[in-house]
């Protein structure tokens, strides 16, 4: 199968990631069995694990909510398999962050990316690390890295404009309008469903917008990105 092209991409490997996300109570135990077999061939057949397939791995099992054990494993896995972490591997745990909502993880997994494996951050990563923060009640940070993508040449993706939109306008922030005008200067189709949800929330009574409790043990955005990030 492997000679044949399967498991070679991500595509190929989608169904893998949907069985293991369909199957919570499991997922683990999938997961383990399949990455033990990958071990285990992997002495006669060196190519047959590579980031790809442990990417995968990672994102059915993050997928699944087990994010805490996909983050554990990413720093695991790939050591005793000898594969060199890629920044799409982290961005296969980041997926489930975005699910779960867990900032936590999530500034943890960054922080290792560029300290650790020093890595570059990824658009994909940025925006990922950007629906976290949106889920928050303090949104803030999700400026920082749309405006960090945007100094580092990227150009945010629709999906991640319209959560913009969709998370200012729940609490009344102008800024929903700043980011249309932004999609409109892309090209991007701001849609009636996305205007009509503005202006629906603009006639309802605001959310309140409370700052997320502090938690000392998570590393700051600014130790995270370095300085220079705030200085666009």
């Amino acid at each position: 199968m492997r000679v044949a092209g399967y498991g070679r991409t991500p595509a190929t490997l989608r169904g893998l990631v949907r069985h293991v996300a369909a199957d919570p109570a499991r997922a683990e135990e999938l997961c383990t069995a399949v990455f033990d077999e990958l071990a285990a061939a992997r002495k006669e057949r060196p190519a047959v694990a590579d980031a790809v397939t442990l990417n995968a791995l990672l994102a059915g099992l993050a997928q699944a909510g087990h994010v805490e054990a996909a983050a554990e494993r990413l720093g695991t896995w790939f050591v005793q398999l000898g594969v060199a972490r890629t920044a799409e591997s982290y961005a296969a745990v980041l997926g489930g962050c975005v699910e779960r909502r867990n900032r936590t993880v999530a500034e943890v997994l960054l922080a290792r990316l560029v300290d650790e494996d020093r890595l570059a951050p990824t658009q994909e990563v940025y925006e990922l690390m950007l629906h976290v923060s949106l889920a928050q009640h303090n949104y803030e940070d999700a400026f920082v890295y749309l405006e960090t993508m945007k100094a580092e040449g990227m150009a945010p993706g629709w999906r991640t404009y319209a959560a913009i939109v969709r998370r200012c306008a729940r609490v009344r922030d102008p800024r929903a309008q700043a980011a249309i005008r932004e999609m409109r200067k892309l090209g991007y189709v701001v849609t009636p469903q996305l205007l009509q949800y503005v202006r629906a929330n603009a006639r309802q009574p605001s959310e309140p917008q409370q700052p997320s409790p502090a938690a000392p043990a998570e590393p700051s955005l600014r130790d995270i990105l370095g300085t220079d990030a705030f200085t666009l």
